[in-house]
């Protein structure tokens, strides 16, 4: 192995080695789940496993979410939290009684169960919250299996709660006495293993009748194209325009070419054309918050087209390239979330300096006309020197 390659290859080791330590701390310090107050901070814009069957089935449609989805917006709500989720007769039930399924489980096992927190994955935006890690008894620092508990019932029009009197009464297992591929359950089993890293997941569905032992093993097909679609659908949908943290693309634009941007659109072509209309897209947005900034002490802003007309000229000179550059590129990404690479043209953008062409600002003039400041300008306004 080449110095360099064995130098790169031990860094990436070291630094896989640090964040698995930062997950297991932050782990141990969210215990409690939604009554910890730290659980509730590391959980707030992350992404997690048991919302994963209802990404799933959302990417399953093609389609973007309906207004009337109360699934969808039910997870925006939780994972940014503008509301507390309502507890529900059967997550109440089980709160009530998931230690007596855990007591019964060690005692069914033999195993001692500890108790964990949030455990988030690598890729920063997703995490897990399994309802307790198994030790291995030989090396206590590792971590061999996870557990998760549902507590299954048949909720009537009113209490008293009737508790389900059979697994055969159970929706989520089949004949066969297996979790259902399909079932939500199931994708949050595989995000508690994928996120845990452990070998083996008992999935426990525990009622006052009887107790059942799911034992599920890692899903390679789930965890390479399943979570895939569900870090898709998450980056096209959920993640907010403003929440950078992922996607970082500062720059420094000293000492780079300069080059004229209109040459990168000849010849045309389809792609060049969607590039091209999301630039003149992003050159309105922000040259739109600059007119908006400028005459905010306007005591009428209905007038929209003439504080256009009016601080044009101002606002465009305001531009800052690497600001610009910053959102349209991110505005790309979120369009086109999944493809790896960027294409040439963008690649082109991102890493020199450039001149936008008169035709370009005439156009994204128009356009910044027609949007209006109540009407899809969402792009920040520069936060360099110039502001």
């Amino acid at each position: 192995m080449q110095p360099i390659v064995l130098y790169l290859f031990l860094r990436s080791e070291n630094q896989m080695e640090n964040w698995n330590a930062r997950v297991i701390e932050i782990a141990s310090l969210t215990i409690g789940k939604r009554d910890n107050p730290t659980w509730r901070e590391y959980h707030k814009h992350r992404l997690n496993a048991e919302y994963f069957g209802i990404l799933d089935s959302l990417y399953q449609t093609k389609r973007e979410p309906a207004y009337y989805n109360q699934d969808y917006w039910n997870v925006r709500r939780d994972i940014n939290e503008w509301t507390q989720p309502k507890i529900t007769l059967e997550e109440e039930w089980s709160n009530e009684h998931r230690k007596e399924a855990v007591a019964l489980y060690e005692k069914e096992t033999s195993q001692k169960v500890h108790e964990t927190g949030i455990w988030i994955f690598p890729n920063k935006f997703a995490a897990a919250s399994p309802d307790g890690v198994l030790k291995d008894p030989i090396k206590e620092a590792r971590n061999i299996g996870c557990i998760l508990i549902k507590c299954p019932l048949e909720i009537g029009d009113a209490r008293p709660i009737k508790p389900a009197q059979s697994i055969q009464d159970v929706g989520y297992i089949d004949g066969q006495n297996n979790l259902i591929t399909k079932h939500a359950f199931y994708h949050e089993v595989q995000g508690c293993l994928m996120a845990t890293q452990v070998e083996w997941c008992d999935f426990i569905v525990w009622s006052p009748n009887f107790l059942s032992i799911h034992r599920l093993l890692p899903d390679q097909k789930w965890q390479e194209e399943t979570f895939n679609n569900i870090s898709y659908v998450y980056k096209l949908y959920l993640l907010r325009r403003e929440d950078r943290r992922y996607w970082d693309y500062r720059r420094e634009p000293e000492n780079m070419e300069e080059v004229d941007i209109s040459k990168l659109f000849e010849p045309t072509s389809p792609a060049k054309k969607k590039i091209r209309k999301t630039f003149k897209y992003c050159i309105a947005c922000h040259v739109g918050r600059w007119i908006y900034f400028l005459s905010r002490n306007a005591h009428v802003m209905s007038y929209w087209h003439e504080r256009c007309d009016q601080y044009w000229e101002e606002a465009k000179s305001m531009i800052c390239e690497r600001c610009l550059v910053n959102n349209f590129i991110f505005l790309w990404k979120e369009q086109n979330p999944k493809p790896e690479a960027l294409p040439q043209e963008i690649e082109e953008i991102k890493n020199k300096k450039w001149r936008i062409p008169k035709d370009l600002m005439d156009e994204a003039s128009l356009r910044v006309k027609k949007l209006g400041i109540d009407n899809g300008i969402f792009c920040e306004a520069c936060k360099c020197l110039k502001f």
